[in-house]
């Protein structure tokens, strides 16, 4: 905000433009107020996924072509989910 208008030759020097200031804090609030909206719906969606009791990818969200690995490690048995992509 310091530099406004140094591009076009109207720069007014390192003056407190509260106008200025203003409209920046009114930009931010909305961005954040439709981030923490959209993260809202996201979680949402999420907790849906989760409710239903199926294994479902972390990253697409598919709950088709998983495969169950089980192994040890430590003296403890794990099981890990892998996306087993089909080949056509």
């Amino acid at each position: 905000m310091k530099h406004k208008g140094i591009h076009r030759n109207s720069w007014s020097g390192l003056l407190f433009k509260e106008p200025d200031f203003l409209n920046w804090c009114t930009a931010v609030y909305k961005a954040i107020e439709v981030g923490a909206k959209l993260l809202q719906i996201n979680v949402k969606q999420l907790m849906n996924l989760r409710s239903s009791g199926d294994v479902v990818c972390a990253t697409c969200h598919n709950d088709k072509y998983l495969k169950l690995e089980e192994f040890m490690f430590g003296g403890r048995n794990f099981k890990q989910y892998l996306q087993h992509l089909r080949v056509l």
